[in-house]
């Protein structure tokens, strides 16, 4: 079996040109080997050696067909992730199950792996399944046309204990936003954001004018929402949780439903496209966008989920 010749050696900084040729060629699987690409900074044009636990280059009779590592994402430090990226024409041949099975028996047995891949990549997700991996998230990024989200949201309304606040208050946006963030976000950033942080984030020269929705309880804030400009025509929506000590979680869904219809129908008078980035961890927010995006797919049209994908993880 070709298999079987297989050859693991020491990843050399002159094999990235050639990993680079090898994920040009699977764009359809990018998020398979992309997180790959986080061990090198090409503004620097240098390596990361420092995330990488194990890296190899994968050869067949001379011939370079993979590559292989297990490292930590810089954003998610202290966990593990697992990159395995094979030639499209090596594929299929048991040397992805072959180099899994090798990483798997040089890792710690106290720490579990992590793998992303693109959320149609069916093939990469049976591997995954098959090697007792369980989906842990899922996040999608896209576009969502201002009439079919409105159509799907026709019924949003605002639960009647609470009350839109007219005008910005940055600083009060800032603090609620830092304390919702941490809170909520299935990341944990290394260092808290200092004020001067919190309040340019998401409340800096490129929020869209008029486009902050804040939601009180009383004279508590419970919910925000706003739009940032990133592209001409499209504005990317911004939500910043729900204080759950206040609100019931029963009415999260009401209170998303609400702030998302209306940053669409502002985004229909102002002539935006309304673009989002969710993760399933953050509950409401993302199966609201997945099934206005569902709809979307089966209406043909293109919501642009290029960056779309799960993660996957299996304890080793």
């Amino acid at each position: 079996m070709i298999v079987d010749k297989l050859k693991f050696r020491n990843y050399l900084a002159t094999d990235f040109i050639i990993l680079k040729e090898i994920s040009e060629e699977m764009v359809d699987n990018l998020y398979a080997v992309e997180e790959s690409y986080l061990l090198y900074d090409e503004s620097e044009d240098k390596l990361h050696p420092e995330l990488a636990r194990k890296r190899y280059t994968l050869e067949i009779e001379g011939e370079v067909v993979g590559f292989a590592a297990i490292y930590e994402n810089h954003l998610h430090l202290g966990n593990l992730f697992l990159g395995i990226t094979i030639a499209k024409k090596w594929q299929r041949m048991g040397i992805g199950t072959k180099t899994f099975e090798k990483l798997l028996c040089e890792s710690n047995d106290k720490e579990s792996f992590t793998v992303k891949t693109d959320l149609n990549d069916f093939s990469t997700i049976n591997f995954l399944k098959k090697n007792h991996f369980v989906l842990s998230t899922k996040s999608m990024t896209g576009i969502i046309e201002g009439h079919i989200g409105l159509d799907y949201l026709k019924n949003a309304i605002l639960p009647s204990a609470l009350a839109i606040r007219k005008g910005c208050n940055k600083h009060e946006l800032a603090q609620f936003f830092a304390s919702r963030y941490y809170e909520d976000h299935f990341w944990s950033p290394c260092e808290k954001l200092s004020k001067s942080e919190e309040l340019t984030m998401f409340m800096g020269d490129n929020v869209i004018e008029g486009s902050v929705i804040q939601i009180y309880k009383d004279d508590t804030l419970v919910a925000a929402s706003n739009l940032m400009s990133i592209e001409p025509g499209e504005a990317y929506w911004v939500w910043y949780g729900i204080d759950h000590a206040i609100i019931n979680e029963n009415l999260s869904k009401q209170i998303y439903q609400f702030l998302l219809s209306q940053s669409l129908k502002f985004c229909e008078e102002n002539n935006y496209k309304l673009f989002f980035e969710a993760d399933s961890i953050n509950g409401e927010p993302y199966f609201i966008l997945e099934n206005i995006s569902q709809v979307q797919i089966e209406r043909g049209i293109d919501a642009k989920f290029d960056n779309s994908f799960s993660v996957w993880t299996r304890k080793i």
